[in-house]
């Protein structure tokens, strides 16, 4: 577009200087001016429409009438130079081509050197020393020549001094007006160039007129400088509509409009006409001239309308590509998180159970062997209850945490839900196993911080393996949760248990026994037995420990250690414990209102109801209703059960002690406990495990355990139980240590109420 605005005008002045050579001189340079003035009325009419660049519009046009008077006037001083047989001085004439050198070598360093990118006060100080210098040179050159015969010296140097600081500050103005920063191409060399270039022709001229050549030349000179004018006008439109187009793309300029004054100057060629000004002749030139003119325009902007139009297509079908490119990023976007939902827990992160499941029916499907483990936390519906469901999402986020640092054997793990885990392992050999189980252990019970809060949890683990144990992903999820379920029934620290079929028919038992407990009447199924606290130097029943029982109609006589893990998990520990406290605590009422004896209770309390929300208030409801001394309660703890105590257990434990209540530890000696953990306690008694105790007269290894437990606890300063006493052997052993804290034992089996009152209250 900008080659076809530049070539049309060119061809149409071109055709015009011929035509009018040809046919009428006079009438040539009347339509080179008025379309000349045409021309810059409608830039300058452009300048009044687009305030945002009429700034940039004045500095073009500044330059470029620099430019066409540079050439008019160059040809005009060479031609008259040429005609009038070289009688301009030599020397002027030898100066003003070497200034004209000095000045293109210049133009061309500073274009070099991007003056307008240096500093401003470098840059002008220059240019207004070289301008000074060129300028003064070019005024005494101008002076000599027209008054140097009658000018004295003085008065040609003050001139000289005069005329070139005044256009060398004259100039440097023009230059900062039309230095813009944003169009770093227009330098200061390109506006002296001109300048001195148009200084210089205008002294050619000024020499051509006193030479006094032939005027037809003059005419026909003066025909070449308009020509020179319109073709440089070419040349700046050129520039414009490109600077134009630009704009409209950067704008979203839909339709480029010009303001021409072409049809002011047709009413007055025809006005002219009537009044007989010029004659017909003349008017059509004049309206051929417009013609051109104006058909010109409108091609021009035809096609840069066009061109417009094509460019905002490509500016369409570009937005158009980004557009698809920015969607398909944010469906591949979509796509991930859909993938990310459809195989990720939403709290965790970890696998979901659907996947999960998908996972291991794919290893089925490639025969690959692999072992399945089912992992779920313990005492973590406490943790809900107690802290609320926020901190056990935190807790759960974290254990996640700690999951993924989990490399061995390839794990892949997953939250089926709730508090339940789920592990894939690609080996079947039982050493790694136990390696990776004693890790997962090891992970789960080291304390979480959250809030300020240290939260401890147990974990129980059961392990199937694909295919020994089963060939299809429900069986061995479903035998890894029966695993898992007898793990939850050790009195062990390390609760994982490897699945066997005999597990699959106590799972059919403990499904039933869930069943059951979720239905039973307490008071009909439930009693509770009764073993005598004894001080075995004088014989005297000091206290009593206290069991709950259970005779179902359907599997007669159920253990406590097998019914109790079964209600912790189904929630029905609640109901039986209340059940049963109130029944001891009413029990001791009775014989001490009876038989005026206040013996001590001791209640076996597990972590699930120790961390109950409702334990305390449960308790000091009873403890108020009976109006019973709270002395008389003992709660035992679970030594296996409290190898990690958490924050709230620690509350628990102290609530109960400012109650009046003593704490103890059963079955001491089988478990690791943490000696700061026992020192949280703030223990009254230990319990000497039965397993201990029942060897203690033949056992030389379980003697010295024993024996260590009671300095132990003499250096402590609580008192001992020996637990499980059966024989007088065992109570002569426990005899020898002559220890003043270990004075009592738990005395034989768990008996109804009515027997332990017969043999040892009614006597």
């Amino acid at each position: 577009m900008r080659r076809f605005l530049l070539y049309s005008g060119i061809v149409s002045s071109l055709a015009l200087f011929v035509f009018f050579i040809v046919f009428n001189y006079n009438n040539a340079m009347i339509a080179y001016y008025l379309l000349f003035i045409t021309l810059l009325c409608t830039a300058f009419a452009r300048t009044q429409l687009d305030e945002r660049h009429s700034y940039y519009e004045v500095n073009r046009l500044l330059y470029e009438l620099l430019l066409l008077y540079t050439v008019i006037n160059g040809v005009i001083a060479l031609h008259g130079w040429y005609s009038s047989g070289h009688r301009v001085d030599d020397l002027s004439f030898l100066f003003i081509y070497a200034v004209q050198g000095v000045i293109v070598v210049m133009a061309l360093f500073k274009l070099y050197l991007k003056v307008s990118d240096a500093p401003g006060s470098l840059a002008l100080f220059f240019d207004f020393v070289f301008q000074t210098v060129f300028f003064g040179a070019l005024s005494a050159t101008i002076i000599y020549h027209f008054y140097g015969a009658v000018w004295q010296f003085k008065q040609i140097i003050g001139a000289v001094l005069f005329i070139s600081i005044i256009i060398s500050i004259f100039v440097q103005l023009l230059a900062l007006l039309a230095l813009n920063k944003s169009a770093v191409k227009y330098h200061f060399s390109a506006y002296i160039f001109y300048a001195a270039v148009y200084i210089i022709s205008l002294m050619a001229f000024y020499s051509y007129f006193i030479e006094r050549v032939d005027i037809g030349v003059y005419q026909f000179l003066h025909l070449i400088s308009l020509l020179a004018t319109v073709l440089a006008i070419v040349f700046y439109k050129y520039n414009d509509y490109g600077r134009k187009v630009a704009n409209g793309k950067a704008y979203g300029i839909g339709d480029l409009r010009s303001i021409n004054f072409t049809w002011v100057i047709v009413v007055f060629l025809i006005a002219a006409y009537i009044v007989k000004i010029i004659n017909l002749y003349q008017l059509v030139i004049f309206l051929m001239v417009m013609t051109v003119y104006q058909y010109t325009g409108y091609t021009l902007q035809f096609h840069l309308q066009k061109k417009i139009i094509l460019a905002r297509e490509e500016e369409v079908q570009s937005r158009v590509v980004q557009a698809a490119d920015s969607r398909m990023q944010e469906l591949a976007e979509v796509n991930d998180s859909l993938k990310r939902h459809m195989q990720c827990d939403a709290l965790t992160g970890l696998l979901n159970r659907r996947y999960f499941i998908q996972l291991i029916e794919r290893k089925i499907a490639v025969g690959q062997p692999f072992t399945l483990l089912y992992i779920d936390l313990d005492r973590f519906k406490e943790v809900n209850d107690i802290h609320g469901h926020a901190v056990g999402d935190d807790v759960l986020i974290a254990l996640a945490t700690r999951f993924k640092m989990l490399k061995i054997n390839n794990a892949q793990i997953a939250r089926l839900g709730g508090d339940e885990f789920a592990a894939l392992i690609e080996t079947v050999d039982r050493e790694p196993t136990d390696i990776f189980c004693t890790r997962v252990s090891e992970l789960i019970s080291t304390p979480v911080r959250v809030d300020k809060l240290d939260v401890t949890m147990g974990v129980s683990i059961g392990v199937t393996r694909f295919p020994k144990d089963a060939v299809d992903s429900g069986s061995l999820l479903k035998n890894a949760d029966v695993a898992m379920y007898r793990a939850k029934g050790l009195n062990t620290t390390k609760r994982c248990v490897y699945y066997s079929d005999s597990l699959l028919v106590n799972a059919h038992r403990q499904s039933e026994i869930d069943a059951i407990l979720k239905n039973v009447d307490l008071d009909s199924a439930f009693d509770v037995l009764y073993r005598p606290i004894i001080n075995f130097y004088s014989s005297e029943v000091c206290g009593v420990q206290a069991r709950i029982d259970w005779h179902s109609e359907q599997f007669g006589k159920i253990e406590a250690a097998e019914f109790l893990p079964i209600a912790e998990k189904n929630g029905t520990i609640h109901a039986i414990s209340d059940w049963f406290f109130i029944n001891v605590a009413s029990q001791i009422k009775i014989w001490s209102q009876s038989y005026d004896k206040d013996l001590k209770v001791h209640v076996l309390i597990s972590r699930a109801i120790l961390d109950r929300t409702q334990f305390i208030p449960s308790f000091n409801r009873v403890v108020n209703q009976l109006d019973l001394d709270a002395s008389l309660i003992c709660c035992e703890l679970i030594s296996q059960q409290m190898t990690q105590v958490s924050d709230y257990s620690t509350k628990i434990i102290g609530e109960l002690r400012s109650q009046g209540a003593s704490i103890g530890l059963s079955n001491f000696g089988t478990a690791k406990l943490a000696l700061e953990n026992l020192a949280k306690f703030d223990v009254d008694c230990i319990n000497i495990s039965s397993s201990i105790i029942k060897d203690i007269a033949d056992d030389a290894s379980q003697k010295s355990i024993a024996l260590a437990i009671v300095k132990f606890a003499e250096g402590m300063g609580v008192s001992v139980i020996a637990e499980g006493v059966s024989n007088d052997d065992q109570l002569a052993a426990l005899k020898a240590f002559k220890s003043a804290n270990l004075t009592e034992c738990i005395y034989g089996d768990y008996m109804s109420t009515a027997e332990f009152e017969a043999r040892y209250l009614d006597r």
